[in-house]
């Protein structure tokens, strides 16, 4: 009988065996893991963004509708930028047609496989004729249509036909904008 053996509790020699199998087994787990990418551009999501609009938002008073959004994927940060025109009416008078231009970053709505934008900011906002006060309660509407309305507005959504956004839409990992495409990494494993 070996005497080294002898002196170990076998607990010890147990826990020490599933230490070493773990430890054994880890890369090869790392290396099972794998992930694909679904690369969208900007048409393909403008696609999808046209669905949503025009978008009404405000009270019978002051009232703006955004319209003919165009998307903008950054090149240098994970944002999504949409410019559109926006017609304010005021006690039924139209006042002018504005340009308003919004960012926010990606993100997941897995209940219904959307990719929508969150923290919204304000990034241009253009007017001609408007008065100092109509531009202040244009601008708390803006950011109010921001919060309330356009943060629910769907950029994508995941294609269930399509085998691969299917999967996306189970395995999802991370969206985020790089080099002017949105990149949806899902996990196959």
């Amino acid at each position: 009988m070996n005497t080294s053996t002898k002196n170990v509790p076998l607990l010890t020699r147990l826990l020490f065996a599933l230490l070493l199998l773990a430890l054994l087994s880890w890369p090869a787990t790392s290396v099972l893991a794998f992930s694909s990418i679904i690369t969208l551009d900007a048409k393909q999501i403008q696609a999808r963004v046209n669905k949503a609009f025009p978008i009404e938002f405000g009270n019978p008073e002051l009232r703006i509708t955004f319209y003919q959004p165009k998307v903008m994927l950054s090149n240098e940060k994970n944002q999504i930028s949409l410019k559109t025109y926006a017609k304010i009416v005021s006690n039924e008078e139209e006042l002018e047609n504005s340009t308003i231009k919004f960012a926010g970053k990606p993100y997941y709505f897995a209940p219904k496989g959307e990719f929508r934008l969150r923290d919204l900011w304000l990034q241009s906002f253009k007017t001609q004729s408007l008065t100092s006060t109509q531009e202040l309660q244009l601008t708390l509407l803006v950011n109010l249509a921001l919060v309330n309305v356009l943060t629910d507005i769907p950029i994508y959504t995941l294609d269930e036909s399509k085998l691969r956004e299917k999967i996306a839409k189970k395995r999802l990992k991370s969206a985020k904008v790089v080099a002017g495409k949105l990149e949806l990494e899902f996990s196959l494993d």
